[in-house]
């Protein structure tokens, strides 16, 4: 557990897929994995409990159905990956069409989440000097919920006034 601990104090959750065998013992391990103990292993990293698979069911079907949910809940909601060539940061824009449109509009770069407010929209990078993915301000991901984002390169990236 101090090892999930010290995970989640560095920003780094720690997620336990348990694989129990309900009702069955083993003479080998005299303390077979349970749902209290990985919880706790779970809860020390910082999310919450444990998905279990049930090792008299369909394994494989259930371990990626956890692994599913595991990437689900640790991607940031509305952020977008850049892609792995080398981009200009300078030159990236964010475009949407909004609904019962066929023309995309420009969201403007805040220089950082604090600068989202809770009514100001646009973008961020999630590091200004080495950015890896684009993350749009609450109130932009909310607004835009139907409409997936494009990243655009080329144009010098519309700021925020």
């Amino acid at each position: 557990m101090t090892g999930a601990a010290k995970g989640l104090a560095n920003g780094i959750p720690t997620y336990v897929i348990g694989v129990v065998s309900p009702g069955i013992t083993c003479s080998v391990d005299p303390n077979p994995p349970n749902q209290s103990d990985l919880d706790a292993v779970a809860k020390a990293g910082g999310t919450t409990s444990a998905l279990l698979v049930d090792a008299t069911q369909s394994v494989s079907q259930q371990f990626l159905a956890r692994l599913t949910t595991i990437r689900t809940r640790s991607q940031t909601p509305c952020a977008y990956p850049l892609p792995a060539a080398q981009l200009d940061p300078s030159r990236i824009n964010v475009e949407y069409t909004p609904s019962g449109s066929n023309k995309p509009s420009v969201i403007s770069r805040v220089p950082a989440p604090s600068d989202c407010g809770p009514t100001n929209g646009g973008w961020y990078y999630d590091n200004p000097t080495a950015p890896t993915e684009v993350i749009l301000c609450p109130s932009t991901c909310s607004a835009i919920a139907t409409s997936a984002p494009t990243l655009v390169s080329g144009c010098a990236t519309l700021l925020a006034p």
